[in-house]
């Protein structure tokens, strides 16, 4: 079968090949299996480093001597996702634009549509960096940057335009559903909101950040960049944002710390400012029998009953009992 990288690669290619006039631009881009896209920019790859942070890698990267655009690409809408798979790769370009450049995050046309989310998360990205941060499902915009990147004021034009563009996706998509109320987001979502804290919940446990087959380090990141640059509080710091693993225990996290240093995911996952891991013994007052209930749950799969339902059950009552003030945050 081919892959996602090989058909949105290809795709790249055929469109920077097709420009009649390049400006000056060169395409970096790697044959599927390379790893030389792991390398910094600076150094003849494809990944972004800020303040000390490695970024995930990205797909390409078009560069003349005044522009510089990361490119992160994915056929996720044709390959059933219409939500985590989407959210996941939204960090391989955010190095690039906290450099102050621009990335571009492409979704393939497909089966599913864009997440409303992903436009309002890189609308939020692109007001407090000077790079600018654009999520597409058409490569056409490749074509439209190289174009316009021949004059400053047009550049700056297009790109304040499309930054609007996303804006009222999100906000349309925001009063449909929610009737632009973050409280009827929050009880959507996963999500709680207290006076000092917003809270989102995850239900990796230790097993799915270390093996491999679950990319755990991956769903909790763009979870967390999900809430990270969709709530105005947290952008601002007016609330910390507490990303809360109830089938994780203290000692596994610091686990996870040790293994940072060699894990680009959970390196950002555990360093991101204003962004507070908890696990389930970082609640003071829970009930025996809840944090029983969670523990049972660290080995099975939560996406079959009963522990699904399980589960569920008991998020909802710590959530609860957190909403109500019986239990707390330490």
């Amino acid at each position: 079968m081919t892959t996602s990288d090989s058909i949105t690669k290809k795709e790249l290619v055929d469109q920077f090949e097709s420009l009649k006039n390049k400006n000056n631009f060169e395409l970096r881009i790697f044959d599927e299996g390379s790893n030389h896209d792991q390398k910094l920019f600076k150094d003849g790859g494809c990944t972004f480093t800020y303040k000390n942070q490695i970024y995930g890698s990205c797909d390409g990267v078009l560069f003349n001597k005044k522009n510089i655009i990361g490119i992160e690409m994915t056929d996720a809408l044709n390959r059933g996702s219409s939500g985590s798979a989407q959210v996941q790769r939204f960090h391989h370009v955010l190095g690039a634009v906290k450099n102050g450049y621009i990335g571009i995050y492409y979704l393939r046309k497909g089966k599913h549509n864009i997440r409303p989310d992903l436009y309002g998360m890189a609308y939020n990205v692109s007001k407090i960096n000077e790079g600018k941060y654009l999520v597409t499902d058409n490569l056409e915009i490749i074509r439209q940057l190289v174009e316009f990147s021949k004059d400053e004021t047009k550049l700056k034009k297009f790109i304040d335009g499309y930054m609007e563009s996303m804006k009222d996706k999100f906000e349309e998509y925001f009063q449909n559903r929610y009737q632009s109320n973050w409280k009827n987001y929050f009880n959507q979502r996963s999500t709680l909101e207290k006076k000092d804290f917003i809270c989102k919940y995850q239900a990796n446990g230790y097993r799915q950040f270390t093996e491999g087959k679950y990319r755990g380090g991956h769903l909790a990141l763009g979870e967390m960049y999900l809430g990270k640059y969709l709530f105005a509080d947290i952008l601002n710091n007016k609330k910390k944002l507490y990303i809360f693993f109830p089938r994780l225990e203290k000692n596994e996290l610091e686990l996870l710390k040790k293994r940072s240093k060699t894990n680009k995911e959970l390196n950002l996952l555990l360093n991101e400012k204003n962004v507070h891991i908890k696990t389930i013994d970082d609640l003071k007052n829970l009930p025996n029998n809840l944090k029983s209930q969670m523990m049972s749950l660290k080995l099975k799969n939560l996406n079959i009953k009963p522990y699904k339902n399980t589960y569920k059950q008991g998020i909802n009552d710590i959530f609860n009992l957190i909403k109500n003030d019986k239990i707390f945050f330490k």
